[in-house]
């Protein structure tokens, strides 16, 4: 109760101070007394009137400020003036020096721009002499108009009877009507706005029909179109017999209050509708306001949140709010990104901007915090910096094949040409497991060079049981002894088309998957099988047309996946394994390859029970020749030179000196260059005519496209085979196309004897056929 008191002297002496310089200055007896009829301030002719100093007065009980002889009658003045209406009332006492006086004493009740009244203005009129009376009473009148103009008030009045509209002169001057002018009550109606009219009407009959006193906020215009927001109160006026003859009351302008109210409203709207988080709390957390966009992000109501710890409800790691709390109390403002939880469990990221409230005393009031999820954001920018490094991976990786495939080339190139002489059949049975091993290790190159410039690898008929075959062989060495791997296929799988490394591949990475989740014992089957689709199909990662298919599953009793995991494994760079051990690319890579093949994959997991996922492959209904591996044929079939003189330019002594040996086992005569300069160097000497050129597109001192360039200038006669290790797609041998320059044909490295060597017939073959049917057209 003390507090709102002093809050109500705080804001009465904030007005009176207004008119401190009137009061003090008025002739006439003026005072002001707060709610607990004490004096709040006086003026000197009060002081003089009651022969008291200023000093024996403030703080004084009003009624005991001098010897009344009728004290309770002054309290009931006050108290009706406290509630609102003005009031007057004759006083007779004895001043404190022992003179009597006689005193007519007007009290008025004071408001401010609220509703409540918050003290009483009152004036004293001296009655000893007629004369002190009259003065007195046109120095009150001025008084009143003047805190009227200074507070923006005034008076008015409706006669039941005739409508007559009747202002004060405060009144008349907050409007900007004319004392003079003739027609009022037109002139102040015509001030309402058309809407407003009607509920002003109704708050007047009701209060001249049966007394209903009324408050309300209206919109008015002044004669010079400014626009007003008024209070105006009302209450009917009476005869001395009770009968209602018309309403008088009050108008206040309290526009600049409804203005700092709207703007507030509008603010409060701004905040509560904001997408970001933004909250108001106590230092010790708890909160005091909560926005929608709070509740949007943390799933807390505005009710369940209000009261509350927002440490409780939103949680951050001890460590880090603790830092963030220390860094806000000593510069008054944080920011900076931390980690935070939802109501439904979920740690999301939070860019946080924290600024510490204080009061006009600088005392600490609250925190004020805007809140903003950048989880996706960062999710996004984590998987664009992983795709920058995948990115990065992938140049090196080519780097790296074209290393792999000039060693790779002579190996598989010497162990054909060693098998080819080699008698005893299980050395020609060794030399057979090298040369598998060693295009096993080309294709993989090449499958790491199709992945890295994302272009399809190639096509061949598949036949599903010697994929399998060759995922049993790997799973060999991938899978503990502990764990046991069963298969299980159909006798009659048919075929499919496709890249058999990516295939492979595909499957390894599920056996993988399966060897992680069972840990060191467990069992994982492997099982083939054909499904027919009659209908559309779709399962979580992808949709099937309907066909016959190839159905392979990987299934392992592991520890399972819930639901909302299983949901998520085909996504890019989600990933069930601690971190550092996986990527989060197996599945979504493998799932790109499968739908790459025109087929489906699918997951079924239940947690604490295992895995199983199945891939589908569309079963090729055509007839493949079935010879497309026919071509390593023995290599005694191979065609055979006529001492042609071939010339080979590579940077690696190993393939120069291999490719030498191959070629000249086959009737051909070699030169050898180490790059382009010697190349050309050699062909310019025409010490000996060079038949064709076959050359690697990257070498030191002068490299392929230079060398083929030239001789596609000076020697455009000559044939040339380009080879490279760097070739993802193609076949070696096979035409060009639109590579252009004089090439004939390109030979992907690392190349097998029966490349080598049918490349280099067929091209001098088409060469000699091109060359004698020009012969015959010159003629």
């Amino acid at each position: 109760m003390s507090g709102a008191v002093g809050e109500r002297e705080g804001a009465l002496a904030a007005t009176v101070n207004a008119l401190r310089a009137a009061f003090r200055s008025s002739p006439d007896s003026v005072f002001v007394i707060d709610t607990e009829n004490r004096f709040l301030m006086v003026n000197e002719t009060l002081c003089q009137f009651l022969r008291v100093t200023e000093d024996q007065l403030l703080g004084q009980p009003y009624d005991r400020s001098a010897r009344s002889t009728d004290a309770e009658r002054i309290r009931e003045a006050v108290a009706v003036a406290l509630d609102g209406t003005w009031s007057r009332y004759r006083n007779s006492g004895t001043r404190l020096n022992g003179e009597e006086f006689i005193a007519e004493v007007t009290l008025f009740p004071l408001r401010l721009s609220g509703d409540d009244v918050v003290g009483v203005v009152g004036i004293a009129v001296d009655l000893t002499e007629v004369e002190a009376q009259e003065v007195q009473a046109r120095r009150g009148a001025d008084l009143l108009r003047l805190a009227g103009r200074i507070a923006r008030f005034g008076g008015w009045s409706v006669d039941a009877a005739t409508r007559a509209i009747d202002l004060s002169e405060g009144a008349r001057h907050l409007l900007g009507i004319a004392n003079d002018e003739p027609n009022l009550s037109e002139a102040a109606w015509a001030l309402h706005p058309e809407e407003e009219r009607p509920r002003i009407t109704e708050h007047l009959e009701r209060c001249m029909t049966d007394g209903t006193p009324f408050e309300l906020e209206s919109v008015m215009f002044t004669t010079t179109g400014e626009r007003l927001v008024v209070r105006t109160v009302g209450e009917p006026e009476r005869r001395t017999d009770g009968v209602i003859i018309g309403a008088r009351g009050a108008i206040l302008d309290v526009t600049a209050e409804a203005t700092a109210r709207q703007r507030m409203e509008y603010q409060a709207a701004l905040i509560d509708n904001a997408r970001d988080a933004m909250l108001v709390r106590e230092v010790d957390g708890t909160v005091l306001f909560w926005n929608r966009g709070a509740v949007e992000l943390y799933g807390w109501s505005q009710e369940e949140a209000v009261g509350r710890s927002a440490y409780d409800l939103i949680g951050m790691e001890p460590s880090e709010r603790a830092a963030a709390i220390d860094e806000l109390m000593r510069t008054g403002y944080f920011s900076g990104e931390v980690s935070q939880r939802t109501r439904d469990g979920r740690t999301i990221i939070v860019d946080v901007r924290w600024q510490l409230l204080v009061d006009d005393e600088g005392e600490t009031t609250g925190v004020f915090a805007v809140n903003t999820d950048i989880t996706e954001y960062r999710r996004e920018q984590e998987n664009r910096q992983r795709a920058q490094r995948l990115e990065s991976l992938g140049t090196l990786a080519g780097g790296i094949a074209h290393d792999l495939n000039n060693v790779l080339t002579p190996i598989l190139m010497s162990v054909q040409l060693l098998a080819q002489d080699e008698a005893d059949q299980e050395r020609r049975e060794m030399l057979r497991t090298m040369e598998a091993a060693a295009k096993r290790g080309a294709e993989m190159i090449r499958q790491v060079l199709t992945f890295a410039r994302g272009v399809d690898g190639r096509r061949v008929s598949i036949d599903p049981n010697v994929l399998l075959d060759d995922l049993v062989s790997l799973t060999r060495d991938l899978v503990p002894r502990g764990i046991t791997v069963t298969v299980q296929r159909d006798t009659e799988l048919g075929t499919t088309v496709g890249d058999p490394t990516q295939l492979l591949q595909v499957l390894v990475n599920l056996i993988t998957n399966a060897r992680d989740a069972v840990g060191d014992d467990g069992h994982i089957s492997i099982t083939a099988n054909t499904l027919t689709i009659l209908d559309e199909y779709s399962s979580v990662s992808h949709a099937a047309a309907p066909g016959s298919y190839l159905q392979i599953a990987v299934e392992d009793n592991g520890h399972g996946m819930p639901p909302a995991v299983a949901e998520k494994v085909f996504e890019p760079f989600f990933t069930t394994k601690p971190h550092g051990r996986g990527t989060g690319l197996g599945l979504s890579t493998s799932l790109s390859i499968v739908r790459g093949h025109g087929g489906f994959m699918q997951v079924y997991s239940e947690e604490g029970r295992g895995t199983r996922f199945i891939v589908g492959l569309p079963i090729d209904t055509s007839q493949p020749e079935g010879a497309a591996q026919a071509a390593e044929q023995h290599a005694s079939e191979l065609p055979r030179g006529e001492g042609e003189v071939i010339l080979v330019v590579d940077d690696e002594e190993s393939i120069r000196s291999v490719a030498r040996r191959t070629l000249e086992a086959y009737g051909y005569r070699v030169l050898v260059a180490g790059n382009g300069q010697e190349a050309i160097a050699e062909i310019e000497n025409g010490s000996t005519p060079v038949a064709l050129v076959i050359t690697d597109m990257m070498m030191p001192v002068m490299d392929g496209a230079a060398t083929t360039a030239y001789l596609e200038e000076h020697h455009p006669d000559l044939p040339i085979i380009a080879s490279s290790g760097l070739s993802s797609g193609g076949e070696s041998g096979s035409d060009p196309g639109g590579v252009g320059m004089g090439i004939a044909r390109f030979l992907a490295k690392p190349y097998t004897t029966h490349t080598l060597i049918t490349s280099v017939s067929d091209t001098l073959r088409e060469h000699r056929t091109r060359t004698e049917t020009q012969t015959e057209e010159d003629r």
